[in-house]
């Protein structure tokens, strides 16, 4: 079984995801409308510079532990710690050897673990075009249900596309909501995600 874990983007980082976004339908696949096709290393640099400079936004790398190798990408984000919510984000598994092997889920359970976990949210949701048929099942298996259907919002050439709205709630008695051990959140303790690290510290700040 792959282990992967979730460490902080970083610009150098950035060429690897180009290499993954070949096309408008891939971009709007993971990004939705954020940036514009072709995606540059400067649309990236934009995005990761409002995370490190912001409290509501928080960026991943995703990693296959047994080899340091960066596989995906995944971001928590309109984080509000008043209202206790968030919103998952740019979820991408890149790298096609590592796909049709569960991952995504892994990825999403990590991303609660994070969210329910560390920064005591109650409520998590994501948008996915009703066409994504994998990511959907993924998301499902990591405890999240449909709440509605958003028709023909986005707009790709001459096609509409429709998304989903899903969430998943801390009450829903999710098995990934809370930490029991040091195991649980697979990031290794160099990360410190559970004690030190500022993408996701305890008590948030």
């Amino acid at each position: 079984m792959i282990s992967i874990a979730l460490q902080p983007f970083d610009p150098a980082d950035i060429d690897r995801i180009l290499g993954w976004i070949d096309t408008p339908e891939e971009l709007m696949l993971w990004n939705g409308t954020h940036f514009t096709f072709p995606l540059t290393a400067d649309q990236l640099e934009s995005r990761y510079q409002r995370a490190v400079t912001s409290t509501d936004m928080r960026m991943f790398k995703v990693v296959d532990t047994a080899t340091g190798t960066h596989i995906g990408h995944i971001e928590l984000t309109d984080i509000d710690l008043v209202n206790e919510n968030a919103k998952i984000s740019c979820v991408l598994l890149g790298d096609r050897a590592y796909r049709g092997k569960g991952l995504g889920s892994q990825m999403i359970d990590l991303l609660l673990d994070c969210g329910f976990g560390e920064l005591n949210l109650h409520r998590i949701t994501l948008f996915v075009f009703d066409t994504n048929t994998a990511a959907i099942r993924a998301y499902e298996r990591s405890g999240f249900v449909t709440e509605g259907r958003i028709r023909e919002v986005r707009k790709l050439g001459d096609t509409y596309w429709s998304l989903y709205q899903m969430a998943s709630c801390s009450v829903n008695g999710n098995k990934k909501n809370l930490f029991v051990n040091e195991e649980v959140f697979s990031c290794p303790p160099a990360a410190g995600y559970r004690r030190s690290n500022p993408l996701c510290p305890n008590g948030f700040g």
